[in-house]
């Protein structure tokens, strides 16, 4: 066998070393494909070229390209994908600044300034979850995968922060609102200027308005101040007329000034108003003086000041009802007394300390005044009632109770003490009396007497030692 290059004897089934024969081998074996190892894939003709049944065509990938790379597609579109994903998130970014920030001022005054407050969110939101799709399908490309998740969280922040500025910091246009003089009045200048010099004219207008509308109100503030000292000097205004003038100050704007100037004519009208009690006090006309605080506290519908006033003279005020109902039952004018009493009663809020002193006053005018303790039949006795009697008061005023009842005693002392009472009438011997007879307040009254007694001296009085 010979080579058909060169015409050297060549081995059955061998090859030539000539360098035709190694170079068309190189070849034969550049364009093998297939599972053969070394040798060229044939199809059924034997034509080493032959590729199925086609027989003059090499094996191509599934675009016809014999080099090409069947996972290059997939490379490609997750490159592109991410260059979009990170190209919507900066125009998110961008059209947001610009709608929120740059031509905010000239949407808001053309035709869609109703949508156009929605929009400025609206419109970069779409594009940045636009965004956030591209960056989800750019993952599938393994070789890209940090830049895609790059591209993903780029996205998600700025959607992320357009809905929380819509959320936190909504957008809230300025309205300036002038009265239909102003605009009157600015008509003829408004017409020639552009639209950002009408804005500045009508925000100006606006703070001298305000400005005008402060200093007049501050103006008239100042006036009725000087208007209600001068009539409270002059005596036109008493004490409840003050009261409620400064009251409506107070609810207006003041100056410091003004605010000390108030609270200096309040203070002036307490210290009067104190003053005139102090002197019916003073006079013993104490009536007088909690009819007039009662009177203000009803139409102030309270008043703190006029209350102090009627704690301060409290314990004056029933010393006093209590010398003169006393001295007045005494002269047998217990019915006057007991007027003065019920009087005083209509301004007090607690009536109790009244009612007793009208009891022991009706006490008096019966003769009833003859009993060391006249309600220990009434009322629960407390230290207060009995702090100043001596022991043998103490004794007497206990046995005064059954005394009542019309008890004898065995000690003669205690008989011929409660003989010498008018409203004493003993019929009933020590040893039939029963202690039924007392009511709750004089079973309670012996037993609280008793221990006052023998608390003073361990032996209680001693009857009869004289």
């Amino acid at each position: 066998m010979f080579c058909k290059y060169c015409g050297q004897p060549i081995p059955e089934g061998g090859v030539c070393s000539c360098p035709m024969a190694k170079k068309i081998q190189l070849q034969n074996t550049q364009y093998q494909t297939g599972p053969v190892g070394n040798q060229r894939q044939t199809g059924q003709t034997g034509n080493p070229y032959q590729t199925g049944r086609m027989g003059n065509q090499r094996q191509t990938g599934p675009a016809g390209n014999p080099y090409q790379n069947p996972n290059r597609s997939k490379t490609d579109h997750g490159k592109i994908f991410f260059v979009i994903s990170i190209a919507l998130s900066v125009i998110a970014a961008l059209v947001f600044v610009l709608l929120r920030f740059v031509i905010v001022d000239f949407m808001m005054e053309s035709d869609i300034s109703d949508a156009y407050q929605y929009l400025m969110y609206i419109v970069p939101v779409v594009i940045s979850i636009a965004a956030c799709l591209f960056a989800v399908f750019s993952l599938q490309d393994k070789k890209i995968r940090i830049l895609s998740v790059i591209a993903l969280a780029a996205a998600v922040i700025v959607t992320g922060a357009v809905i929380v500025s819509m959320a936190v910091f909504p957008y809230e246009a300025d309205v300036t609102v002038s009265s239909d003089d102003d605009r009157e009045n600015d008509e003829d200048d408004i017409v020639d200027k552009n639209d950002d010099d009408q804005k500045k004219d009508r925000e100006e207008n606006t703070k001298d308005s305000e400005k005008e509308s402060e200093s007049s109100g501050e103006d008239n503030a100042a006036s009725d101040i000087s208007r209600l000292k001068a009539d409270y000097e002059d005596g036109k205004l008493d004490y409840v007329q003050v009261c409620k003038e400064v009251k409506r100050l107070e609810k207006e704007k003041l100056t410091i000034s003004d605010a000390n100037t108030v609270a200096g004519i309040r203070e002036k009208a307490e210290s009067d108003l104190e003053k005139e009690i102090d002197s019916l006090a003073d006079e013993n006309e104490y009536i007088d003086a909690y009819k007039k605080l009662t009177n203000i506290e009803e139409q102030l519908q309270g008043d703190a000041f006029a209350a102090g006033l009627k704690e301060k003279h409290l314990s004056d005020f029933m010393a006093y009802l209590d010398r003169q109902g006393k001295a007045l039952a005494q002269e047998g004018k217990a019915e006057e007394a007991v007027v003065m009493l019920e009087e005083a009663m209509k301004y007090l809020a607690d009536s109790s300390g009244i009612q007793r002193l009208i009891d022991e006053v009706e006490a008096i005018a019966s003769g009833a005044d003859d009993y060391i303790l006249p309600e220990s039949n009434s009322r629960y006795l407390t230290k207060a009632d009995v702090e100043g009697l001596s022991l043998r008061e103490i004794n007497y005023a206990k046995n005064e109770i059954y005394a009542r009842h019309g008890r004898r005693f065995n000690s003669k002392e205690l008989q011929d003490y409660f003989d010498s009472k008018s409203w004493y009438n003993g019929t009933i011997s020590p040893d039939k009396f029963n202690t039924s007879v007392f009511n709750k307040y004089e079973l309670k009254n012996a037993e609280f007497l008793r221990d006052i007694e023998f608390s003073m001296d361990s032996r209680g009085y001693q009857l009869d030692a004289k």
